[in-house]
């Protein structure tokens, strides 16, 4: 399984998913029909081969980086604490340093586990699906637009005003044109936690300096995104045992 790379694994499961489609109003028969059944049995033998498969790289993954998730009392997310101070947490209380500095990270939660849910974790979805889950947990990019460090996960998650701020004359304090939000000046001019964005998009990263291996996980794992966001989403909403 180690010698089997994930690109390797995703090529395979997109041969076992979508096989060669017939005209619409195509009858097979007799035969046909025989070595289709047949194709349905080894499909589902490929399928359970790929599921081993990805629970061994989704084991593998946990054992050597799992010590590095978190969970945020706050938002409620699972995240990588090499993240947890430099990102943005939406629920978080905005803090202020002694030197001046504004953050507004995540909260973290003690006697995180994750081993300890990974058995009702695999009982919920398919191996695949949980590998990529938690490897766009792990995985941390940068953005070339907005700046901000984010994690995988995040990909489609580049907040953004899709229209300036208006400010009256001598005022420090206006509004975004396209949602009404207020906006201040003073984020910008003393570092603050910026207003978040009204609309999403994706991040931009600098693939001329990301290694190649990570942008092709990052294309494989943009297709995940949008062939299974509502798994992705119910994964999310897990709580871990640690939502108060």
């Amino acid at each position: 399984a180690e010698e089997c790379t994930v690109e390797t694994l995703e090529d395979v499961w997109r041969e076992v998913e979508e096989p060669g489609r017939r005209p619409r109003g195509h009858k097979p028969g007799e035969r046909e029909r025989q070595v289709s059944m047949g194709g349905e049995v080894k499909s589902l033998g490929a399928r359970t081969l790929l599921d081993r498969l990805y629970e061994h790289k989704l084991d593998s993954l946990l054992e050597r980086r799992g010590s590095e998730l978190s969970y945020c009392v706050a938002c409620r997310r699972l995240y990588c604490e090499e993240l947890g101070a430099e990102t943005f947490c939406p629920k978080a209380k905005v803090r202020v340093g002694l030197g001046g500095d504004v953050s507004a990270g995540h909260c973290p939660s003690r006697g995180l586990d994750v081993m300890t849910h990974l058995p009702a974790l695999k009982q919920a979805c398919h191996h695949r699906h949980l590998f990529w889950f938690f490897w766009s947990k792990l995985c941390t990019l940068r953005c070339t637009v907005c700046g901000e460090r984010f994690a995988a996960a995040d990909l489609k998650k580049c907040a953004y005003h899709p229209k300036k701020a208006l400010y009256p004359p001598t005022e420090l304090c206006g509004y975004y044109l396209c949602c009404k939000r207020d906006a201040s000046k003073f984020d910008s001019l003393f570092g603050a936690v910026p207003a978040r964005g009204c609309q999403h998009r994706e991040h931009e990263c600098d693939v001329a300096i990301m290694p190649s291996h990570v942008c092709e996980m990052v294309d494989l794992f943009r297709a995940q995104l949008t062939q299974s966001q509502a798994i992705y989403a119910d994964l999310e909403a897990y709580d871990f045992g640690l939502a108060k």
